[in-house]
């Protein structure tokens, strides 16, 4: 813990798994490989912090949160490898067993997530339960992803860009709620 707080996160991974070599019993082995996903997550290192995590639950399958981190770190590797859909899933189950502290976290990636994927309700959806949640500051930040969404779908799908730029309009000028900004584009 001293070196996590001291920021030598390399020394602290190599404590670790020091640590986790001489541990007799396969529960401290799953706290070393968890704590070292924790390093790698903090690091923005997704696919070493999901492999440490999935060590961590495969010795301990019954924990919670060790499966609450795989679950969001799988979900940030499938992000990174463009695959929403497969991220919005991980992040589906996750949001399902989250502890109270991640929940809003799980709700803001999964609405990213689904906006990616192309599903304008399920995006919605999860904005207004981040928003509800505190894991997402205000209606003009879900304003600014719904525009960076359109964006995104552009070239690929017009009236679904069109209707995520439409619900970004409306969410920062008017401070509607997501699920009233969804409803009204699906009228539409």
């Amino acid at each position: 813990c001293c070196l996590m707080l001291d920021r030598s996160e390399q020394e602290a991974i190599v404590q670790y798994q020091r640590g986790e070599c001489v541990a007799v019993e396969p529960a401290d082995v799953a706290d070393a490989k968890h704590a070292i996903g924790r390093l790698h997550r903090m690091g923005g290192r997704w696919e070493a912090a999901a492999r440490s995590y999935h060590e961590a639950h495969s010795l301990q399958p019954e924990s919670a949160e060790f499966e609450q981190d795989l679950l969001f770190a799988q979900a940030k590797v499938h992000l990174l490898a463009g695959q929403p859909r497969e991220a919005a899933a991980a992040l589906e189950r996750g949001f399902a067993l989250a502890e109270a502290a991640w929940r809003p976290h799980f709700a803001r990636e999964l609405a990213h997530a689904t906006g990616l994927a192309g599903d304008f309700e399920g995006t919605a959806r999860h904005y207004a339960i981040a928003l509800s949640l505190g894991g997402v500051r205000d209606h003009a930040t879900v304003g600014e992803a719904l525009s960076a969404l359109a964006a995104h779908h552009e070239q690929a799908d017009v009236r679904l860009a069109a209707g995520f730029l439409r619900a970004s309009i409306r969410m920062t000028a008017h401070n509607h709620t997501a699920l009233d900004v969804c409803t009204s584009w699906v009228d539409n």
